[in-house]
């Protein structure tokens, strides 16, 4: 059986909180928190959806490493190729 929670969306925080509720609010919040002495639980949406910002990919060696490319300089007919190095050689062990 299941069981509603009770919950509340409120556009300000400017008022008494109902007891028991879950209070959905935005704002702007880099980390949750908890407040014992009054039985308060505050979560981000960092935190409740497990994001991460501080992540970053690493850039490709590859393109770093391979000749740049002007658009500019290109003529129409021209075409670019862009394969990673295994790939490269998977193709050229299937071609030979």
């Amino acid at each position: 059986m299941e069981k509603e929670i009770p919950h509340k969306y409120l556009e300000s925080l400017n008022q008494p909180l109902p007891k028991n509720t879950v209070i959905v609010t935005t704002g702007s919040l880099e980390a949750g928190f908890e407040y014992y002495d009054i039985n308060l639980l505050v979560i981000s949406s960092k935190e409740l959806f497990n994001i991460d910002t501080k992540k970053r990919r690493k850039p490709h060696t590859a393109f770093s490493e391979g000749e740049k490319v002007v658009f500019a300089d290109l003529k129409r007919t021209e075409t670019i190729l862009s394969i990673k190095p295994m790939e490269l050689d998977n193709l050229l062990e299937s071609i030979l």
